[in-house]
């Protein structure tokens, strides 16, 4: 076998802590990549891992070992990259690329056909993983991800942030009314997004109006950390939401209705692009970035529902 795809399948097998994990990355079978990584190291003469049942451990050789594939690695992805810096110059080879489902649905998959039609030498593969903790488990190059990010090694580029607002389904607000000043919040069903991440429900909803401020509990009729639950109960009338609401479709459609005009929330998590520090930016992640960039724009140019960040803040 080849020592660079051995080495490939040493660096990968570490990021993801298994042979399987690493196998499905690389689309190959999990003999595979025992068989690559066995051959070298029968090639240095000398153990590069430690096979426990539950994670793969490097031994200080295959530590050492890895280092230098990863060097290896990216030189090779230099090397593909060698030519004019030229934005319209099409992109080839696999992108993996990590974000959630509502950014997946509403902004980046309706704009990938002419994307595409620009690359036809470029191969994407969407994942559903989006924690920052997956991303080497994954073998994820870009991430998209909408939260305030801890400390990380990675890059990380600002797109803008989320508005939030409140909505109901006009069926709901048929049968309970329409509330007229945040107070009556507390007469009515809401349902609370509580992210993995935060300790407790999200029931203390702000409101700004020119100089006003006002703070309401709410009532915490539903609680879930499933965005998309809480979604499709809106929409089946089962209550009021606060949410980012980035399918503008269920607005303009009139399937839920923006409540109390004339008040503002704080706005939401900041959205991020996330990606490893390198030498230099690969340039299938520096062009889809760029993608990602216009398709906010074509996604919400009023920003209703999103505040524009330029790419490279």
């Amino acid at each position: 076998m080849d020592r660079v795809r051995s080495l490939e399948m040493l660096v990968r097998a570490a990021e993801t802590g298994s042979f399987a994990r690493a196998a499905a990355t690389l689309g190959v079978t999990p003999s595979a990549v025992s068989h690559g990584i066995a051959e070298l190291e029968r090639r240095l003469g000398t153990p590069l891992v430690h096979r426990t049942t539950r994670r793969l451990h490097l031994t200080e050789a295959g530590e050492a070992a890895c280092r230098c594939g990863r060097e290896v690695l990216e030189r090779l992805r230099q090397l593909d990259e060698v030519g004019p810096e030229d934005s319209s110059r099409q992109l080839r080879g696999l992108l993996r690329v990590g974000m959630g489902s509502g950014v997946g649905r509403s902004i980046i998959g309706p704009r990938l056909g002419p994307f595409l039609a620009r690359h036809p030498e470029l191969q994407l593969e969407l994942l559903s993983q989006y924690r920052i903790s997956e991303m080497h488990e994954a073998g994820i190059d870009l991430l998209l991800r909408a939260e305030d990010l801890p400390d990380s090694s990675l890059v990380a580029r600002r797109l803008g942030h989320i508005r939030h607002a409140v909505y109901a389904a006009p069926g709901y607000l048929g049968a309970m009314g329409t509330p007229q000043a945040p107070e009556d919040l507390v007469r009515h069903r809401c349902l609370v997004h509580k992210p993995p991440q935060l300790p407790r429900a999200a029931n203390e909803w702000r409101f700004t109006r020119g100089a006003e401020n006002r703070v309401v509990r709410v009532p915490t009729t539903v609680t879930s950390d499933d965005r998309e639950i809480l979604v499709a109960m809106a929409l089946g009338g089962a209550g009021i939401i606060r949410i980012g609401m980035i399918e503008l479709a269920l607005v303009t459609s009139g399937m839920l209705v923006r409540l109390l005009p004339g008040w503002s929330l704080p706005d939401g998590p900041p959205l991020h692009a996330l990606y490893r520090k390198t030498p230099r930016v690969s340039r299938n992640v520096a062009g889809f970035l760029e993608f990602v960039s216009q398709a906010l724009a074509e996604f919400d140019p009023g920003q209703d529902a999103f505040v524009h960040s330029s790419i490279g803040s």
